[in-house]
């Protein structure tokens, strides 16, 4: 997807999920390129799949965020956005942001 050739990531992500169909990190990427190609229900889906698996996964909720935003459901984003804020930090996350660096 960095290189903006979304066939190709998408036929990578698609044997990914055929090697391992329960590796939730897959469904993300999926999720991320199913809303650069403006398939927002389907980035939901998968962002779901993923928040079941880990709820606390920060960008997978922000995703959702985004998509139900671009659906023009703002009362769920907004919803997504209060799920995120309430999402204590972990605690290298705590200590990146209060020293620049950390090592857990």
């Amino acid at each position: 997807m960095a290189t903006g050739d979304l066939r190709a990531a998408a036929r990578t992500i698609g044997e990914a999920l055929r090697i391992d169909p329960t590796l939730w990190l897959t469904y993300f990427m999926r999720a991320r390129l199913f809303v650069l190609q403006h398939k927002y229900e389907s980035a939901i889906q998968d962002c779901n799949w993923v928040l079941a698996k880990y709820s606390a996964f920060v960008e997978a909720a922000l995703l959702r965020a985004e998509a139900n935003a671009r659906l023009g459901k703002y009362a769920d984003s907004l919803r997504e956005l209060d799920h995120v804020v309430a999402i204590p930090p972990s605690p290298r996350q705590l200590c990146q942001s209060a020293s620049g660096t950390c090592v857990v």
